[in-house]
């Protein structure tokens, strides 16, 4: 939000990505907790806030196939991931195979928290009155485009995953 006075507590480091959030991890907040920002975490790792997601992608986030990346660093130690960014220009941009093109659009948008408008696939729907075999169809048309926004591993069994009912776009798909 931008607000200073606003923070997000929560327990995914995703958060510490997302532009002009301050969060606080759950697990800090009994402890001793303490607060950050994505700018605050970019100047302590001597990067600029711009190259922050472009970290998320490099070391993995919920949404990245590592195996879609085209980068000669990737899920390494984190401090030689830092390294090289440091080493990239300010607007460098990890390279990406066509398999996860979408899903680092979609993380670049999520994270630097963009209109609805720069979401791939926004707005995609299912038809809200259909018989039972047209229903799986729609699903499996509905899994195919969420196949397209986010990767998912070889291996992901998505022969197991079921849209609800009341799901009517991929946006609001729950896998």
């Amino acid at each position: 939000s931008g607000d200073p006075t606003a923070f997000m507590i929560g327990h995914d480091s995703d958060f510490f990505f997302y532009k002009d959030i301050q969060y606080i991890p759950f697990d800090s907040v009994y402890v001793s907790s303490y607060d950050s920002s994505r700018s605050g975490l970019a100047q302590f790792l001597g990067l600029e806030e711009e190259q922050m997601v472009e970290l998320a992608i490099l070391l993995g986030n919920d949404y990245v196939d590592p195996a879609s990346l085209v980068s000669p660093v990737k899920r390494q130690d984190p401090s030689e991931v830092i390294a090289y960014l440091q080493t990239q220009d300010d607007n460098f941009l990890v390279e990406v195979s066509e398999k996860g093109a979408l899903a680092v659009d979609y993380v670049r948008c999520l994270y630097n928290l963009q209109d609805m408008n720069c979401f791939p696939l926004d707005g995609a729907t299912v038809p809200s009155h259909h018989d039972a075999k047209s229903e799986d169809n729609d699903d499996d048309d509905v899994l195919n485009e969420i196949q397209k926004v986010i990767s998912f591993p070889d291996d992901f069994p998505m022969n197991q995953t079921r849209m609800f009912p009341e799901d009517n776009s991929v946006r609001d798909a729950v896998l």
